[in-house]
C-alpha cells in the first residue's frame, strides 16, 4: 500500500540539519541565550500531523528523557507509537493492519538518541539493532524490491563511515525540536544569517543559506520563546551532491558509465527549502508546538511537466507531564 510506504519516510528521514552559527549581530543589548535544560527524568506525549500534499498522516508517541550511560549524556527514547490516521485508510481493517505490521515493528525498534547535556545530538544507542531488522522490513514493505539492492543498502549502513552519516541524518527530529537553535544568542526580533553544511546520508556535500530569527513576543503567550529557522539549498553543488548520494545506493556491479549518464541526464535543477517555527519554554527549551514545511523540487530535463516536487508539512504538539 503506497500510503504505508510513504509514511515510512517519516521515520527514516534522509535530510540533515546541521547549523553552524556565524558571527555578526545587531546592536541590541539584551540577548537571550537558548540553553538546553530539559528536566531529567521528563516525559511528553507528542502528536504529529504530516501532510505530503496527497494525504494526511496523524501519529502519537511518547518521548522520555533519562540519564545516559555516560555521566555527560542523556537518553531520549521514543516509544508507544500509534497511528491515528493514515490518509483515507481504515485503520480498523485487518488487511490494513497486516500491511502496517512491518512499519509498526520498525517504529518499535527505533533506538534511543544519545544527547549531550548541552542539547547536541551525539549518536543513537544500539543503532545496529535497528539495522539488523531492515532486511525484513524492506522485504515486507516491497516484496518486489531487488534482493541485491537490499543486501547492498544493509551492508552499506553497517559500514562505519556510512553509519556515522546515517546516524546524523536520522537525527532530523532532534535538529527540528532543539538542535537547530540550542546555544544561539539573539535579541527579540533579531535574525542571524549563517551557512548550513549539509552532508547527504550516502555521500555528497552541499551548502545552504539559512536564517534563524528570534520572533517578537506573542501577546497571547508572553512566557514563551518563538524561533523561526529557514534554509534553502539549490544550484549545481546540490545537484552533484544528490547524484553522488544516489550512486551510493546502487550495487557496485550494477553501477556503470551508462547508468551514471542516465542518472545525470534525468536530474536537472534541484531545490530544497525548509522552514520551521517553534514555541518553547524559555527556561528549559522544552518545545510546546512546532510547525515545519519542506519542499523538494527536482526537475527532469526529459520531462515537459517540469519534474517532481515533494512536500512535507508537519505540526507537532508536545504535552509534558
Amino acid at each position: 500500500m503506497n500510503k504505508v510506504r510513504r509514511i515510512s519516510d517519516l521515520f527514516l528521514p534522509l535530510a540533515v540539519l546541521f547549523c553552524v552559527y556565524s558571527a555578526g549581530c545587531s546592536d541590541c543589548t539584551e540577548k537571550t541565550q537558548f540553553t538546553f535544560n530539559w528536566p531529567v527524568p521528563s516525559k511528553a506525549t507528542v502528536e504529529m500531523k504530516a501532510d505530503d500534499g496527497r494525504d494526511v498522516f496523524h501519529t502519537k508517541f511518547t518521548i522520555s528523557t533519562t540519564e545516559g550511560i555516560n555521566a555527560d549524556e542523556l537518553l531520549i527514547t521514543i516509544s508507544e507509537f500509534q497511528f491515528l490516521r493514515l490518509g483515507d485508510a481504515d485503520l480498523d481493517d485487518p488487511a490494513v493492519l497486516a500491511e502496517m505490521a512491518p512499519l509498526m515493528a520498525m517504529t518499535a525498534a527505533i533506538p534511543p538518541m544519545v544527547i549531550s547535556k548541552e542539547g547536541k545530538f551525539v549518536r543513537f544507542h544500539e543503532w545496529e539493532r535497528m539495522i539488523d531488522g531492515l532486511e525484513d522490513f524492506f522485504h515486507q514493505m516491497d516484496p518486489t524490491m531487488d534482493e541485491e539492492v537490499i543486501e547492498h543498502i544493509v551492508s552499506m549502513m553497517k559500514n562505519p563511515a556510512t553509519l556515522e552519516q546515517m546516524q546524523a541524518a536520522s537525527a532530523q527530529d532532534w535538529s527540528l525540536w532543539v538542535g537547530s537553535w540550542v546555544n544561539a544568542q539573539l535579541c527579540r526580533g533579531e535574525s542571524r544569517q549563517f551557512t548550513v553544511a549539509t552532508e547527504m546520508p550516502w555521500g555528497g556535500e552541499t551548502d545552504a543559506s539559512a536564517e534563524l530569527t528570534y520572533l517578537p513576543e506573542d501577546s497571547n503567550n508572553p512566557d514563551t520563546h518563538r524561533l523561526q529557522f529557514k534554509r534553502v539549498s539549490s544550484g549545481p553543488k546540490m545537484r552533484e551532491a544528490l547524484i553522488e548520494s544516489m550512486k551510493k545506493l546502487i550495487p557496485p556491479d550494477q553501477l556503470n558509465e551508462d547508468k551514471i549518464a542516465e542518472m545525470q541526464a534525468s536530474i536537472g535543477d534541484c531545490y530544497l527549502s525548509f522552514e520551521a517555527t517553534v514555541t518553547t519554554d524559555p527556561s528549559t527549551l522544552m518545545p510546546s508546538t512546532i510547525s515545519s514545511s519542506k519542499i523538494i523540487k527536482i526537475s527532469n530535463p526529459k520531462d515537459r511537466t517540469g519534474g517532481e516536487q515533494q512536500i512535507d508539512n508537519r505540526e507537532y504538539t508536545f504535552t509534558w507531564e
